[in-house]
């Protein structure tokens, strides 16, 4: 199982995937526009076992989680901290 990370901004979100040893096995920067779900989810088909962790799910990283679970991939939010 890979965990894909997601840091969403405004103008990028920042991707990282980890494995089960909590190893960074990729990383990935997207900057938002139209075609910003269709790269992340064609970079991400390279781990079909994954779990996505949107920081902020209910902020910047909005659209990103429920794209996601429209396509029926699981999906947690972090919350962001100060």
């Amino acid at each position: 199982m890979i965990l894909i990370g997601v840091d969403p901004h405004k103008s990028s979100h920042t991707a990282v995937a980890v494995d089960a040893a909590g190893h960074q096995v990729a990383r990935r920067r997207f900057v938002v526009n139209a075609g910003t779900f269709r790269r992340h989810m064609r970079w991400c088909e390279q781990w079909p076992e994954r779990r996505f962790a949107i920081e902020g799910a209910s902020g910047f990283g909005r659209s990103l989680a429920q794209q996601l679970v429209a396509v029926c991939e699981n999906v947690v939010d972090v919350p962001s901290t100060l």
